[in-house]
């Protein structure tokens, strides 16, 4: 098999992300899953500069007064050196 590497922006450091990737028996269950994989997981070190303009991006896009006040906080947190 090829080697498979991308990129995400799903946090797989909460239990949902991990738990879609953990599989501890084999299983014939829908598919035959019988090889093991080894996956690694890491953060991709960004500038501020670049996840405070996604961030901004995001605010743009979205109505909901309480995913902008997420947001903005998150904003202010990176600008003030988080």
């Amino acid at each position: 098999m090829k080697k498979i590497e991308f990129e995400t922006f799903r946090n797989l450091e909460n239990s949902y992300g991990l738990d879609q990737l953990k599989k501890e028996e084999p299983s014939n269950i829908n598919f035959l899953e019988y090889r093991k994989y080894k996956v690694t997981v890491e953060l991709v070190e960004e500038p501020k500069e670049v996840l405070i303009q996604r961030l901004e991006d995001l605010r743009k896009e979205t109505r909901d007064y309480d995913k902008n006040q997420r947001l903005k906080k998150e904003i202010e947190l990176l600008s003030n050196g988080g």
